[in-house]
C-alpha cells in the first residue's frame, strides 16, 4: 500500500502536537492505536473515507493506494474535520468534489 500525505493537510485540534510523530508512522507504515485518516475516497459515491489507524495495518488494506487529507484523534474529531473540509471545499467552489478538489491543489 502506498499512503500518500497531501501537502494541504488538515489536523484535528487533539493531534496537532503529534504531527511529525504520525507522518512518521504514516510514512513508514507504523500505524500505532489512537487517530483516524480521513482519505480520498476509493470510489465515486463517497466524499471521503474515514479509517482508524489500526485498520490500516489489516492485509486488504494495504493493497490499497490512498491519498491522506486530514488526521483526528477521535472518530468525532474526524467527523467534525470532515464537515469542515466539505465546508472549505464548498464555500472556495460552489461544489463538493472533494477529489478534485485535492488533485488541483
Amino acid at each position: 500500500m502506498r499512503m500518500r500525505l497531501h501537502k494541504n493537510l488538515y489536523w484535528g485540534e487533539s493531534v496537532s502536537d503529534l504531527k511529525r510523530t504520525i507522518k512518521y508512522e504514516i510514512k513508514y507504515r507504523r500505524f500505532a492505536v489512537g487517530y483516524y485518516c480521513l482519505t480520498l475516497p476509493d470510489n465515486e459515491e463517497n466524499l471521503m473515507d474515514i479509517i482508524q489507524s489500526e485498520q490500516l495495518k489489516l492485509k486488504f488494506m494495504r493493497k490499497k493506494s490512498r491519498v491522506v487529507v486530514g488526521i483526528a484523534g477521535s472518530k468525532r474529531e474526524a467527523m467534525a474535520l470532515a464537515g469542515k473540509i466539505i465546508y472549505d471545499i464548498y464555500k472556495e467552489t460552489g461544489g463538493f468534489d472533494v477529489k478534485g478538489y485535492f488533485k488541483r491543489q
